[in-house]
């Protein structure tokens, strides 16, 4: 009915986001600063050792018969975004080296059981740990999002309605792979390559 959206979101889309540092900020949302625990210096010189911790945990788990069906989900999940372009290659550790130099931070995806499919098998869910990579520490909010209620959708139902004089459609969306539609900062994919095994 009003047609509000975030133009912002087209730049984004071409130039990318940052992960760490100072986060984007949208005209929508209320002004909150929460600084980063970490400097993006202090980020990039403890990844060595980041690094190897998280590579000896990844060998450790998935020598465990217990999570192998998990992990081998997620892997799969993963070579399909590699062949729809939403993440590079695979790539070994001496190749990432290479290709992102010594300071490389990896962030360790594990399975998450996440319901049964219709052969009563489990499903699985990757989730990618940036608090263990020390992303999330490196990261500077810099905004509120304010969560409404049931009440205030309903009071923005009335409000709308009555202002425009028409019957708003509501819905809830929810974007399939989210996280694929706007890039990062091309300088910053070296902070966050996905480590599976």
């Amino acid at each position: 009915c009003c047609g509000i959206a975030d133009t912002g979101i087209a730049v984004a889309g071409e130039s990318g986001l940052p992960i760490v540092g100072p986060a984007s900020e949208s005209k929508f949302f209320d002004s909150k600063i929460v600084p980063a625990k970490l400097t993006i210096t202090e980020l990039v010189e403890g990844a060595p050792a980041r690094r190897d911790v998280l590579l000896k945990r990844v060998k450790k788990e998935m020598s465990k018969p217990e999570l192998r069906d998990g992990f081998l989900a997620i892997l799969k999940a993963t070579e399909k975004e590699v062949q729809c372009s939403t993440m590079g290659p695979r790539m070994t550790d001496s190749e990432a080296e290479a290709k992102h130099g010594p300071a490389r931070n990896y962030v360790r995806s594990f399975p998450v059981k996440q319901g049964i499919d219709k052969d009563g098998k489990w499903k699985y869910r990757r989730i990618d740990n940036h608090a263990e990579s020390c992303n999330n520490q490196a990261a500077e909010r810099r905004q509120a999002i304010q969560m409404s209620s049931i009440n205030t959708v309903l009071l923005m139902y009335k409000v709308v309605s009555t202002t425009f004089m028409c019957r708003p459609l509501g819905c809830t969306a929810d974007l399939k792979g989210a996280y694929r539609q706007v890039g990062l900062f091309p300088q910053h994919v070296m902070l966050c390559l996905t480590l599976v095994g």
